[in-house]
C-alpha cells in the first residue's frame, strides 16, 4: 500500500484501474475537476512482460501521489451488500435529494456494482465509466470470446449470458428508474453505426500527456511508429512476420527513422530479432511504456497498427496520421474467425473516420509520401 498520512482529508472518489491505459484516463480526468483525495484500487491483470500479477507498478504510481490518500494493490474488491443497498438507495430518487456534494466511483469499462459496496457513504454518488479500450465498444459477449482464448479454465457462455442479462436489467432499473447519476468518460460516442470522438475527453487526455512527460527519445526529423499486435492466437507466427516484412519494405527507411513497439504481453524477443537480421535500421522501443506516451515524445510523422487499443486513440489525442493494416489481417485464410469478426467490427466504427485502413501493403508506400 502507498499511503498519504493526511488524516484530515475526506475521501470524495473511489477508483479502480487495471491497466495504464485506465490510471491515464482517470488522472485526466482528476485534473480537470475539483476533487479531493481518493483512494486508489489496482486490480491484477498478469504482467506477462516482468511476470509480476499487476501492469500498473508502485513506480508507475509516484508522481500521482499527491492526489490519493491510500493506494491499494488487491486480488479484488470486497464488498458488503448491505452497504451496497444502502449506497445505491441513498443514491437514487428515494435519497438525499437535499444533497449538493457528491461522492465519486470511478471504474473502467462500465458499471461495476461490488464498488458501491466498499464503504458507507453519506452523499448520493455518481459513477463515473472509464475508458477501457477497445473492450468498450463491443458486445460484451464477443469480447469475453475473445479474452477466453488465452484462458486455461475456458467459460461457460451461457452462465455468461445470463449474467450480463442480469447486469443489464439492474443498470435499467438503477439508471432509468432510481435515477442514480452516472457519467462516460469513453473516449469515442457511438453515432449510428460509427464512433466519433467524445471531445472534451480527447483534450483532455491531450493536456495530460503533454504534460506527463518531456521528450526522452531521440527525436528523428521524420519517423514512423509501428504498433506490432500481439499475434497469439490471431495469425501464425510466419504470417505475422511476413506481414511486417512486406510493411517495412514499403517505409522507405532511407527518409524515416522506423521505431517499433510491441505489445506489452509480447515477450518473446524472436519477431524483434527477425526483423533486425533484415532491416538494421529499425529500433525497437522499451514495450512497457504506453504507446500515448511514446507518441507525445517522439511525435511520428504516422503511425502503423492494427487492432491495438491505441491505434485508434492516438489520432483523436494527438492529431497524428494513423494507418490501419486490420484489412490486410482479415484477407488471411488462417485468421481465427473471433478475431476476424472483432477487425470487422472497428473497421465498421471507422471507415468514415481520420483512419486510413489499408487493403494492400502496396498503398503504403504512396501514403508516406503525402
Amino acid at each position: 500500500m502507498i499511503s498519504n498520512n493526511d488524516n484530515n482529508i475526506q475521501n470524495t472518489f473511489i477508483a479502480v484501474c487495471i491497466s495504464k491505459w485506465h490510471l491515464n484516463n482517470l488522472i485526466s480526468i482528476l485534473l480537470q475537476g475539483k476533487f479531493k483525495k481518493g483512494k486508489l484500487y489496482i486490480l491484477p491483470q498478469k504482467n506477462i512482460l516482468d511476470g509480476s500479477k499487476y501492469r500498473i507498478s508502485k513506480d508507475d504510481l509516484l508522481q500521482y501521489s499527491s492526489f490519493f490518500e491510500d493506494i491499494i494493490f488487491c486480488d479484488q474488491i470486497k464488498s458488503n451488500y448491505k452497504i451496497l443497498l444502502f449506497n445505491i438507495l441513498n443514491s437514487s430518487i428515494l435519497g438525499r435529494r437535499w444533497e449538493k456534494e457528491f461522492f465519486h466511483i470511478f471504474n473502467p469499462g462500465g458499471i461495476n456494482f461490488k464498488l458501491y459496496g466498499i464503504t458507507k457513504i453519506n452523499r448520493k454518488i455518481i459513477f463515473n465509466e472509464l475508458d477501457e479500450g477497445t473492450a468498450s465498444y463491443v458486445n460484451p459477449v464477443d469480447h469475453v470470446k475473445i479474452a477466453d482464448k488465452t484462458n486455461s479454465k475456458h467459460l461457460n457462455y451461457n452462465k455468461v449470458k445470463t449474467k450480463l442479462w442480469v447486469k443489464k436489467t439492474l443498470i435499467f432499473v438503477c439508471y432509468n428508474l432510481l435515477k442514480i447519476k452516472k457519467e462516460n468518460y469513453f473516449l469515442f460516442l457511438k453515432k449510428g453505426t460509427n464512433l466519433i470522438p467524445n471531445l472534451k475527453v480527447a483534450n483532455g487526455l491531450n493536456t495530460f500527456y503533454t504534460n506527463k512527460e518531456k521528450a526522452t527519445i531521440e527525436n528523428s526529423e521524420k519517423s514512423i511508429l509501428i504498433l506490432k499486435d500481439f499475434d497469439e492466437k490471431i495469425l501464425p507466427y510466419h504470417i505475422i512476420l511476413e506481414v511486417y516484412v512486406n510493411l517495412l519494405k514499403q517505409c522507405s527507411m532511407d527518409i524515416y527513422q522506423i521505431y517499433i513497439k510491441r505489445h506489452p504481453n509480447d515477450v518473446d524477443e524472436k519477431f524483434e530479432m527477425d526483423i533486425k537480421s533484415v532491416f538494421k535500421k529499425c529500433k525497437f522501443l522499451d514495450n512497457s511504456r504506453d504507446a500515448e506516451t511514446i507518441v507525445n515524445v517522439l511525435k511520428p510523422s504516422f503511425v502503423i497498427g492494427g487492432i491495438s487499443t491505441s491505434t485508434f486513440t492516438i489520432p483523436y489525442i494527438f492529431d497524428t496520421p494513423t494507418i490501419s493494416i486490420l484489412k490486410i489481417y482479415n484477407q488471411y485464410l488462417g485468421l481465427d474467425i473471433d478475431y476476424k469478426e472483432r477487425f470487422q467490427v472497428f473497421i465498421s466504427f471507422f471507415d468514415k473516420s481520420e483512419i486510413i485502413f489499408i487493403e494492400k501493403i502496396e498503398e503504403l508506400k504512396e501514403l508516406i509520401k503525402k
